[in-house]
């Protein structure tokens, strides 16, 4: 028992290692991209299910009695449940992020056009310039679903447009 717990002991702290070493240089990285700490996943599970199942073997010491397997599944569910959470955290702030970049507004407001204004079917959308196929996309659909003519002009050629008109 005392060399398996040793093995378990080095492995642990071998594997701690080797993660902790993994995002300390991404925190020392100039580039921070969102997958980059991906690969650290496997062995933070690899700890995790390690942390578990010596907390069960503790429980198991001190009460005497086995865990039941209603309890080491709530362990897991409250394991699992720190990461859901963070990712839930993450996506809403992800569709706040979609409402503050006006290309990503103009699905909406074309449809609300539509409904408000049907004889309406020649238009401009002017966009920022930005590289972004939202706009492209929803002008398409436009022209596509509902046989409207849309121009999409950028802030450099709406001059051209005033004076074409």
């Amino acid at each position: 028992m005392a060399a398996a717990r040793s093995r378990a002991w080095w492995l642990s702290r071998v594997l701690t290692a080797i993660v902790g070493s993994f995002y300390l240089v991404l925190s020392l990285s100039q580039t921070k991209l969102a997958w980059y700490d991906a690969p650290a996943y496997p062995l933070l599970a690899l700890l995790a299910a390690a942390g578990l199942t010596e907390a069960f073997r503790l429980a198991q010491a001190t009460t005497g009695r086995p865990v039941s397997y209603a309890a080491r599944l709530g362990g897991v569910l409250a394991l699992a449940a720190f990461s859901y959470l963070n990712q839930v955290q993450y996506l809403r702030q992800l569709s706040k992020v979609r409402f503050e970049n006006h290309q990503l507004v103009y699905g909406h407001h074309l449809r609300q056009q539509r409904q408000q204004l049907p004889e309406l079917r020649d238009y401009i959308i002017g966009t920022d310039g930005s590289f972004n196929d939202a706009p492209e996309f929803y002008r398409l659909a436009a022209e596509y679903q509902h046989g409207h003519r849309v121009r999409r002009l950028a802030p450099w050629q709406h001059s051209e447009a005033g004076r074409a008109n």
